[in-house]
């Protein structure tokens, strides 16, 4: 799933209900863990890329669909809460 908005700044400082597993912000990567209804070792990737000045796309992934599909709209929807969104997009 990708989501491009135009965001104030990049990051999740609190991504609960996830665990943070990992965080290189030079490398616009975050990895969570403790997906709901996942095994709690399954990782999922949070991927920032700026795309242009103050644009900045996001990308969920993961080895598990069910991870991705459960922990997406819950970054999104935190992210939507927390910058205010210009364009969205899904493929």
């Amino acid at each position: 799933m990708t989501y491009t908005g135009r965001f104030q700044e990049t990051g999740l400082k609190d991504p609960q209900p996830f665990r943070l597993f990992m965080s290189d912000p030079r490398r616009g990567l975050i990895v969570l863990m403790g997906v709901p209804n996942s095994v709690d070792t399954t990782e999922v990737g949070v991927f920032f890329d700026e795309t242009s000045r103050g644009n900045v796309r996001v990308d969920i992934a993961s080895l598990s669909s069910q991870a991705v599909h459960v922990a997406a709209p819950l970054i999104f929807e935190n992210l939507k809460r927390r910058f205010p969104v210009v364009a969205e997009e899904t493929p």
